[in-house]
């Protein structure tokens, strides 16, 4: 079940939100959290049954550790128990993910024919993978501790509007909220401030990252053919496509858990705005860089170990970054570019201030153009065809399949303008909605862009992010 569906928007979401206040009001305390635990492992499932029964193991095992880790003091056989979980974590997440591709490549430099495993991928289980770690590291750090509910354990891991592409919540978001008495009362700022975060949301995702989409698809999928013009709006097409749907996709997940008064972290920052890498990455997935911060980046030694081993752990965790997007060439090197780009800029930093700010920016989303089309390529040889192609320019020509994808030439202007406007001068939805706008022009706006992208519901495709 993806949000941008009319089963989600008119049946899932309010038959959820109902449920859950008058659970609370009228029955118990503490019983919607039930209600969202049913409903979030129905989300789930919808995608396909396993999916459901394989989170629940997933659960149960990380409870069960961390059950153990709150009792137990620290000594050998806590430590023993700790890198268990998080050893069993990452193997089940290269299992998932990555054991075929490993197996495809041993095959293809030892000449084997070992049998490819038939793997069942889980929706977002990157994500989730990320979030059970955080949780044990957690434990494991803290001096005393209880174990947690079980309840409020899955209901963390597991809440529908963020288990599937994130933003990333570590335990310290979500669970504080959940021990909350305000929690489950209706509250209509809220739900008003949450249905315009996903208004916002769904528009980005449809009436921008979709048409953005299908020009990136109709030049991947026909690479070889494209002359140097198509090329290049294909490479800006996919940089705008990325952004606008996964920036889309977090204001959703924040504007649906708003309405259950449950605040998660922001995901984007205008990060299409920075002028160097370092800004970027404050401003790109902020949740996805605090988890490597926190929980490999720190404790690696950071910046205390000296400037080698500095170095060292910048560039693995962008190596970490990559291989965390998927089992393919072009994440690894496109991670491992970013993490050598960024320890130049950082190391040349003074110098690079001295530049004129707009050749910052231009250099800087340019280097971003490039390494998103290597991310983008089904290969590494794909990758090197895409950048021989702007080679091939033939004047102001334009191949008639990526024309048709925005509709004609002044579609494509008007999209590339409102694109660069958006993504460079407004807001994100969240601190847009939080500025309480009064009077009808506001509502206005929201409601015809809720009913336009409602009205474009049946050339919706998928999540970029739900590969991941």
């Amino acid at each position: 079940m993806y949000f941008q569906s009319y089963q989600f928007l008119f049946l899932f979401l309010p038959f959820t939100l109902i449920c859950y206040f008058l659970a609370e009001k009228y029955i118990n305390k503490g019983v919607g959290k039930v209600v969202l635990i049913m409903m979030s492992f129905v989300f789930y499932s919808m995608f396909q049954l396993s999916y459901g029964i394989i989170l629940l193991s997933i659960l149960l095992l990380n409870y069960g550790i961390h059950y153990l880790l709150c009792y137990l003091k620290k000594n050998r056989v806590k430590k023993f128990l700790f890198y268990l979980g998080v050893g069993g974590n990452i193997l089940l997440l290269l299992y998932f993910k990555y054991s075929n591709f490993m197996i495809e490549n041993f095959n293809q430099f030892s000449g084997t024919e070992i049998p490819l495993f038939e793997v069942i991928l889980p929706v977002g289980i990157s994500f989730i993978t990320f979030q059970q770690l955080a949780f044990l590291a957690e434990t494991m750090k803290a001096e005393e501790s209880k174990p947690c509910p079980l309840k409020d354990f899955i209901l963390y891991s597991s809440f529908f509007p963020y288990m599937t592409s994130g933003p990333i919540t570590l335990p310290v978001d979500m669970l504080p909220q959940l021990k909350e008495k305000s929690l489950g009362i209706l509250n209509w700022e809220n739900i008003s401030q949450g249905l315009g975060l996903f208004s916002l949301g769904l528009a980005k995702k449809i009436l921008l990252a979709d048409v953005f989409g299908r020009a990136t698809q109709t030049g991947f999928s026909d690479v070889w053919k494209l002359d140097g013009l198509s090329a290049i709006i294909v490479m800006l097409s996919y940089t705008f496509q990325i952004y606008f749907d996964f920036s889309g996709y977090s204001d959703m997940a924040i504007g649906i858990a708003r309405m259950f008064n449950i605040q998660i972290p922001e995901n984007f920052n205008n990060p299409y705005k920075s002028k160097n890498l370092l800004e970027f990455w404050e401003r790109w997935h902020m949740t996805l860089t605090r988890f490597l911060t926190k929980y490999v980046y720190i404790p690696l030694g950071g910046n205390r170990r000296g400037q080698r081993i500095t170095y060292r752990n910048t560039v693995l965790v962008f190596l970490i970054s990559g291989v965390w997007h998927g089992a393919n060439w072009t994440f690894l090197i496109w991670g491992l570019l970013h993490g050598v780009f960024f320890i130049g800029t950082k190391v040349c930093l003074q110098k690079i201030n001295k530049i004129p700010s707009w050749i910052q920016w231009f250099v800087t989303f340019g280097f971003l153009n490039v390494t998103w089309s290597i991310f983008r390529s089904d290969s590494l040889l794909q990758a090197l065809y895409f950048f021989n192609r702007f080679r091939y320019f033939e004047g102001f020509h334009i191949q008639d399949s990526v024309l048709s994808a925005f509709g004609g030439i002044w579609q494509l202007c008007f999209y590339f303008v409102l694109a660069f406007y958006f993504s460079l001068k407004v807001p994100e939805a969240a601190r847009v909605v939080e500025k309480k706008y009064t009077g009808w022009l506001p509502v206005l706006i929201l409601v015809l862009l809720l009913y336009t992208s409602l009205l474009s519901f049946s050339k919706v495709s998928t999540f970029v992010y739900f590969q991941f």
